[in-house]
């Protein structure tokens, strides 16, 4: 080809392309996309969309700082209307060809700079025009289909609009309640089909802090509006365990998800048995799936409690289900696994299920206790609970069996010693109403090994008030003194038993109306010892024998009594006033229980309310001998315990005569005054045979706190007129209870009491005092308290 050709055929290709150039500047591409395109798009959505500026390429148009308003729009948009969307730069691709013809063929939407703005409090358009934006896309989708089923083809090809390509841009939600942000988005949507897009940093807030956040979410959904996908690589999670934390979250979420339109309809208040429309169209389906999540558990103390690793979890929400979740991970420092599922379904109670397979509780347990009163080092729990929110989550259902492992629990108040590697098998069904502010315990059940105890009954968490139902099933005694842990059953060391053992058991009290508690219920003890160990054998106390007492300091010191010895009075050479009023003032059913009496705990209970102290113990004779003969004064639950094998040790070995004699010979009288013969001597310098019943009365009536009584014997010879009207008022008692006679009665009237002092010539000696009068018989007022008086009332 020669030079003149070339020339030529380059000087057509300008003119050509000049031509095409000119024609496309005449066209008014970017008035053909704002004139054609935008209104369509404003009238199918019912939105309206406003641009700062256009520019113009060969093959594209580009518009600048584009806003999209809820609504139709007559003018521009004030500036206080929050938009849906804003766009830094907006780029539409479309083909040459058809433009000369007169067509708008686009080939593709480039967005750079995205913000997407959800609730006022993000400076954007408020959730619920955001759902009729939704509701508009998916209408659209919807014609769209049934245009293309009608042979419409043609028609909706010309509205088609292209990929959008997504290089920049960011998401921000806030309704006041909970907050999210996504940055750094990236992907492509293609309308009529789906959208997938990625984010690299994103963060999920309630209240002031972030609960979950990750750099990493691919988010895919179709165009219908229908189907949403979210794939999660790696998040970190902050949990928080103090209720008030959980109920704020929970009710951040509910609100939320409520106002999305998440959560079931319900009837009109004025037209309740109106249909609620439940189409499907009216759900999003969701599909959420977290992988590896990290995570903390925030303790009520604000401090990390529990790292959880591995976390894979996954979420769904379809038009039946509000929430499906399915998750398990791991715990740091461990090789436990736990896993968990709940629902809450659109019409019914959420639900959660948990299992937790061997879990250590080294970290979790401050969770349920941060005290240093409970070891969760050594712990571990397995099993599976389930929890139903029931009525909106103002009742909670909580149900399962769970097995403890390695618990230490060390308080003074429980045992002298810590109680360790403590195990158990929980089976439970509660119910916790928090508007009523009550515990329903449908059932508590407690196992150790094969013994079994359960709990039945109401707690009131606003006040002192419980009414409960306890019941030991027939159980063999060994099993039973076995699931004791060693560390409250130290001074059983050693004891084997035999026979078997049941209990049921009614207690209930209300501050409000305390004289309507109830205690009661009954015992089956066929219970033997078939081995003494550490405890002395019965045939021990009929013999000299050694127990621990305590000086006028306190300090604990070792005494030697016993038939045979010089600090033992027999029974027979007690004055018989002493029983008379030890068996008004301390004990007055002693000859017919089987030393325990529920009416005396009960009203010692009520007597202790009512003067808000510990005046009162309820301790029959036997009770006060255990505690006296067997063990230390601490008041622990463990000495509680103790204290009831030790009675029923009495009271199975014993004649009610052998146990009277024990106990005068080893109770306290005063400052390291032990029995009733040291006493005679020290407050009368007569032998315990000699007194009289007023000197009987007054010994008696030192029980309750002889060290503090014993100041009224410091203080002079004899006692105030006070204090001998609140003898009288023991003898009145005794007689009314016919535990003395009329003539018995008068005459300790006429008596008076003079103290023996060291230094003092010894009084005259008496003859013995013989009584053959055993009136009374222990059953006045089935209701009515010992005649136990307070320091305050008596002295």
């Amino acid at each position: 080809m020669g030079l003149k050709r070339w020339l030529l055929a380059l000087l057509i290709l300008v003119v050509v392309l000049g031509f095409i150039f000119f024609f496309f500047l005449q066209s008014g591409a970017d008035q053909k996309i704002a004139e054609v395109v935008i209104p369509r798009i404003e009238e199918k959505l019912n939105v309206t969309i406003t641009y700062e500026s256009v520019s113009v390429s060969l093959t594209s148009v580009s518009f600048t700082n584009v806003k999209v308003f809820p609504g139709k729009v007559t003018k521009a948009p004030k500036k206080r209307e929050l938009p849906f969307v804003v766009v830094e730069r907006l780029g539409v691709h479309f083909r040459v060809g058809p433009l000369l013809l007169g067509n708008l063929d686009l080939t593709g939407i480039r967005v750079d700079g995205v913000h997407l703005r959800v609730g006022k409090g993000a400076r954007g358009a408020s959730i619920a025009q955001w759902q009729a934006l939704a509701a508009g896309l998916r209408r659209q989708s919807e014609e769209d289909a049934g245009q293309k089923g009608k042979g419409k083809a043609k028609e909706v090809s010309q509205l088609k609009v292209p990929d959008v390509y997504v290089v920049s841009g960011d998401v921000h939600f806030n309704d006041s309640r909970m907050k999210g942000a996504l940055n750094d988005i990236s992907g492509r949507v293609t309308p009529g089909n789906k959208a997938v897009l990625q984010t690299k940093k994103w963060e999920i807030r309630s209240g002031k802090e972030a609960f979950v956040k990750a750099d990493s979410l691919e988010v895919e959904f179709d165009f219908s509006l229908n189907h949403l996908e979210l794939d999660v690589a790696q998040p970190t999670f902050v949990v928080p365990a103090s209720k008030a934390r959980v109920k704020e979250l929970a009710k951040n979420m509910k609100g939320t998800m409520d106002e999305l339109g998440l959560l079931a309809k319900k009837p009109s208040p004025t037209q309740p048995d109106a249909p609620v429309d439940d189409t499907s169209s009216s759900y999003l389906d969701v599909v959420a799936r977290v992988h590896s999540a990290n995570g903390e558990i925030i303790g009520n103390d604000g401090k990390k409690a529990l790292d959880l690793q591995n976390v894979n979890l996954e979420l769904l929400s379809s038009q039946k289900m509000v929430l499906s979740a399915r998750a398990s991970g791991g715990v740091s420092g461990t090789d436990a696994r736990w896993a968990m599922q709940g629902a809450v379904p659109r019409s019914g109670d959420p639900s959660l299920v948990i299992e937790v397979p061997d879990l250590p509780l080294k970290n979790i347990g401050r969770l349920v206790y941060a005290g240093t009163h409970v070891d969760w080092s050594k712990a571990s729990v397995d099993g599976e609970v389930k929890l139903v929110f029931q009525e909106g989550g103002a009742q909670w259902l909580v149900e399962g069996q769970t097995s403890l492992a390695g618990l230490g629990v060390s308080h003074e108040r429980i045992a002298d010693e810590a109680i360790r590697d403590f195990e158990a098998l929980l089976d439970y069904r509660v119910v916790m109403d928090f508007e009523k502010e009550l515990l329903h315990l449908e059932r508590v059940q407690v196992s150790r090994d094969l013994a079994r105890m359960t709990f039945r009954g109401e707690l009131n968490l606003s006040r002192l008030a419980f009414d409960m139902e306890v019941n030991v099933p027939d159980t063999s005694c060994r099993q039973i003194l076995d699931s004791i842990p060693e560390a409250m059953r130290a001074k059983l060391a050693g004891v084997d038993l035999e026979g078997r053992i049941g209990m049921a058991l009614h207690v209930a009290f209300d501050a409000l109306t305390p004289d309507d508690a109830i205690l009661d219920g009954s015992l089956d003890n066929r219970c033997k010892i078939s081995k003494f160990g550490s405890v002395l054998h019965p045939d021990d106390l009929r013999r000299p024998f050694a127990y621990m007492a305590y000086d006028e300091k306190g300090n604990r010191i070792r005494l030697t009594t016993g038939p045979g010895t010089n600090r033992w009075t027999p029974y027979s050479r007690m004055s018989p006033f002493l029983t008379a009023a030890a068996l008004t003032t301390e004990d007055g059913k002693f000859e017919y229980h089987k030393g325990i009496t529920l009416p005396e705990i009960r009203n010692a209970f009520l007597m202790n309310l009512k003067k808000e102290g510990m005046f009162h113990g309820g301790s029959t004779i036997t009770m006060q001998l255990a505690k006296n003969l067997f063990l230390s004064r601490e008041r622990t639950v463990a000495r509680k315990l103790q204290e009831m094998f030790f009675v029923w040790y009495l009271e199975s070995n014993f004649t009610k005569q052998e146990i009277l004699e024990l106990y005068f010979n080893v109770i306290e009288f005063g400052p390291s005054i032990y029995g009733v013969g040291e006493a005679a001597i020290h407050y009368f310098g007569r032998d315990a045979s000699e007194l009289n019943l007023l000197e009987s009365v007054f010994l008696i009536k030192l029980l309750p706190n002889p060290v503090a009584r014993h100041s009224v014997w410091e203080k002079g010879n004899t006692l105030s007129e006070r204090r001998m009207k609140a003898l009288h008022r023991v003898l009145a008692t005794m007689r009314k209870r016919k535990r003395i006679t009329e003539g018995e009665y008068n005459e300790a009237m006429r008596q008076t009491i003079s103290f023996y002092k060291e230094g003092m010539p010894l009084p005259e000696p008496r003859m013995p005092v013989q009584r053959t009068y055993a009136g009374g018989n222990g059953y006045y007022e089935e209701d009515a308290p010992s005649f136990n008086e307070s320091a305050e009332e008596s002295w």
